[in-house]
């Protein structure tokens, strides 16, 4: 036979819910490796960043490859068909995701495929 819930029931049941909250919300500190992680996280972020809004606003100059090198063969490719542009976008987006803890991962997925 089933039974039905009583009043006494449903007040347990938001009350254990209500305190299962709120001892989420309460600040525990964090541990020194996730302190370090995120360190790490929002400085990548930050030299993704950086280093890909340049190409956009010229914050400091980059050195232009020698004429007839790899290099220049390959910027010669990527910059006029805007793919390096592209590039860049991804690098800053993927520097701002992995800058923010809980979407690191997809972060790192962002950059791997422009790095």
């Amino acid at each position: 036979m089933k039974r039905t819930a009583t009043r006494n029931d449903t007040h347990q049941r938001r009350r254990r819910v209500r305190d299962t909250n709120s001892a989420a919300a309460t600040h525990q500190p964090e541990t020194p490796m996730k302190l370090i992680a995120n360190i790490a996280g929002v400085l990548l972020g930050l030299i993704f960043n950086v280093v890909a809004l340049n190409f956009f606003f010229h914050f400091f100059e980059m050195p232009a490859p020698p004429a007839d090198s790899p290099p220049a063969m390959f910027l010669g490719a990527m910059i006029p068909t805007g793919y390096f542009a592209f590039v860049k976008v991804l690098e800053i987006v993927g520097g701002i995701l992995v800058a923010i803890p809980r979407t690191r991962p997809v972060g790192l997925l962002t950059l791997a495929q422009s790095s």
